[in-house]
C-alpha cells in the first residue's frame, strides 16, 4: 500500500515536473547557443546607454548621456559581448555628452529599466538581459503553477524552445531584429501571464489566491511597457470581462479579480513614473509609439499613390529620395520633416522633439489624412494586405536549418518536444487552455492589423500556433490511445458485457 502511495505521489508530480523541466530546457539551450550569445541589438541602443548612464555615471534611472549613446551606435553592427567589452574601455571618466532625460528612440520607459536592472544585477554581461527575462518567466511560471494545470507552462516554455532553432535565430539578420532579451521579443514574456489571467477569469468562484494574479499582472505590464503589441493584452482582458459580466452569478467574482488587476496595473505604473524623470510623460515618451507603426502599416498596400503622397508631405530639402513605395522609417521621417517645415520647428531641436508626443501627434493626423483621402487602398490593406502578411510571416518564420547548431542544443530540442508531446498527451482536459490560446491569438492579430506584420515582430503569433498544435497534436495521441485501450478491451469482454 506504502508503494501505491508513493507512485501515485509521483505521477501527480509528474506534469508539474515536466513543466519545470521544459523551463530548465529552454534556458539551458539559451546559453547553449552561440547564436544568441553573439547576437547584435538593432533597437536597443538607447535603453542600454540609459542602463550605463546609471550604473556607471549615478544619472537617474532613465536618464541618458548622449556620449554613452554615441558609442553604442558606433559598434551597432558588432555583437553585444564585443559591444559591452569595448563600450567598457572606451567610457571616459567623466560623463561624456549632454545628459537628457530620456532615451530619444520611441520605444518607451519599459527596456531601460530592465536593461538597467538587468546590468545592475549581473554586471555588463551580454547574458544580464536574457538572465532578467528569464528571472520574469520564471515568476509567471511559478505563479500558474500555483493556480492551474501544468500544461500551457509545459507548451510555452518547448513553443519558446524550438523557435530558438528557427530562422528567426539561426539567419543572423532576423536575429539582430530580434535578439533573445531584446525588445520585440519581450512580447513573448507576456503571453503566459496573459493565459493565466484569463484562465483566472473564467473561473465562476473567487480567485483562490491574489498574489499569483497579481504577480502575472506586473509582468504582463511590465511586457506591455517594453513592447507594445503585448498591451492588446489588457484590450483581450477587458473584452473578455465583458462578456463575462453578462452572466450575473459571475459579476461579484469577476470584479474582484479585476480589481486586482487594476491595481496591480496602476500600483506599477505610478511606481515606475515616480522613479524616472517628470519629461518621460510630459514629452509623451513613456509609452511607445503606436500611430507611426499604423502609419507604416499603410505601406503594405502596394497600390498606395507614394507619388501622390510626396506632394502631401515635401520633404526634399531633409529627405531627397521622398517617401518610399513600403512607407517604413523613411517615410514617417519624411512625414515628420514635412511637418516640421510647415510649423518652423528649428532643425536643431529635432533631437529632443522626435519620437515623442508632438512627433506622435503629427503621425497620428497623417494616418487619418490617408485614409480619408485613400479610403479603398486602405480597405484593401486591411482586408487583404495585412492578413495575407500575417500568414506569410508565421510560414515564414517556420524555416529551420540544424546545420549551424551544436549537438547539445539539437539534443536539447529533442527532449523539449519530447516533454511537451508527453505533457499535452497526459492534460486531462484541455478545453480550456485551447480557447485562451486562442482569445491571444486573436488579440494578437489584431495588434498586426493596426501596425504590420513580420517575422521579427510577430513571434507571439508564432509561439501560440506552436502552442496550439502541440494540443492538437496531444490530443491526437491521447484519443488514438483512448481507442487501442477500447478495443483490446471489447476483444476480452467482462462478465458484465456478457450478461447484456
Amino acid at each position: 500500500m506504502h508503494t501505491g502511495r508513493l507512485k501515485s505521489h509521483v505521477i501527480g508530480w509528474l506534469p508539474t515536473g515536466l513543466a519545470i523541466a521544459s523551463f530548465l530546457i529552454y534556458a539551458a539551450t539559451i546559453f547553449a547557443l552561440p547564436q544568441v550569445r553573439d547576437s547584435q541589438y538593432c533597437c536597443e541602443q538607447s535603453s542600454f546607454a540609459a542602463a550605463v548612464s546609471n550604473i556607471a555615471y549615478g544619472s537617474r534611472i532613465g536618464n541618458m548621456y548622449t556620449g554613452v549613446f554615441d558609442i553604442f551606435i558606433k559598434h551597432f553592427t558588432e555583437p553585444l559581448p564585443q559591444v559591452l567589452k569595448e563600450i567598457g574601455a572606451e567610457l571616459p571618466a567623466q560623463p561624456p555628452g549632454n545628459l537628457s532625460p530620456t532615451t530619444l528612440d520611441g520605444n518607451g520607459v519599459g527596456y531601460p529599466l530592465v536593461a538597467t536592472a538587468a546590468f545592475r544585477l549581473f554586471g555588463f554581461h551580454w547574458w544580464a538581459p536574457v538572465a532578467m527575462m528569464l528571472i520574469l518567466m520564471g515568476s509567471s511560471m511559478a505563479a500558474f503553477l500555483r493556480r492551474f494545470p501544468p500544461t500551457l507552462v509545459t507548451l510555452y516554455f518547448s513553443g519558446l524552445t524550438i523557435m530558438l532553432f528557427t530562422i528567426l535565430v539561426w539567419d543572423p539578420a532576423l536575429r539582430g531584429q530580434i535578439p533573445v532579451g531584446g525588445i520585440r521579443y519581450f512580447s513573448l514574456v507576456g503571453i503566459l501571464p496573459l493565459f493565466h489571467i484569463l484562465l483566472t477569469l473564467m473561473e465562476r468562484q473567487p480567485s483562490r489566491a491574489v498574489a499569483p494574479l497579481a504577480v502575472q499582472t506586473t509582468i504582463l505590464m511590465v511586457a506591455a511597457m517594453v513592447r507594445g503589441t503585448a498591451a492588446t493584452a489588457f484590450v483581450a482582458i477587458a473584452l473578455v470581462s465583458l462578456v463575462l459580466a453578462c452572466d450575473r452569478t459571475r459579476r461579484s467574482a469577476l470584479i474582484r479579480k479585476l480589481a486586482t488587476v487594476g491595481v496591480a496595473s496602476v500600483m506599477l505604473v505610478v511606481a515606475v513614473a515616480l522613479i524616472v524623470s517628470p519629461e518621460w510623460v510630459t514629452t509623451g515618451r513613456f509609452q511607445t509609439i503606436i500611430w507611426t507603426r499604423v502609419l507604416q502599416g499603410l505601406g503594405m498596400n502596394p497600390g498606395l499613390p507614394i507619388d501622390e503622397l510626396n506632394k502631401m508631405y515635401p520633404c526634399e530639402k531633409y529627405v531627397p529620395g521622398g517617401i518610399p513605395a513600403s512607407i517604413g522609417d523613411t517615410g514617417s521621417g519624411c512625414i515628420w520633416f514635412a511637418y516640421v517645415i510647415e510649423h518652423n520647428i528649428p532643425i536643431e531641436s529635432l533631437w529632443n522633439k522626435s519620437f515623442g508626443g508632438e512627433f506622435e501627434a503629427a503621425m497620428r493626423s497623417a494616418v487619418f489624412k490617408i485614409v480619408l483621402k485613400y479610403p479603398w487602398e486602405t480597405l484593401q490593406t486591411f482586408v487583404y494586405y495585412k492578413p495575407k502578411a500575417i500568414v506569410d510571416s508565421i510560414k515564414n518564420s517556420l524555416e529551420f536549418n540544424l546545420s549551424g547548431y551544436l549537438p547539445l542544443p539539437i539534443v536539447l530540442l529533442l527532449a523539449s518536444i519530447g516533454v511537451a508531446l508527453f505533457g499535452a498527451t497526459t492534460a486531462a482536459n484541455t478545453g480550456r487552455e485551447t480557447a485562451v490560446v486562442l482569445l491571444t491569438m486573436l488579440f494578437n492579430v489584431t495588434a498586426y492589423m493596426a501596425a504590420y506584420p513580420g517575422p521579427a515582430v510577430t513571434a507571439d503569433l508564432l509561439l501560440c500556433c506552436l502552442i496550439l498544435v502541440s494540443l492538437a497534436l496531444g490530443a491526437i495521441f491521447s484519443g488514438g490511445a483512448k481507442l487501442l485501450r477500447a478495443a483490446k478491451t471489447g476483444c476480452k469482454p467482462t462478465v458484465k458485457n456478457q450478461l447484456i
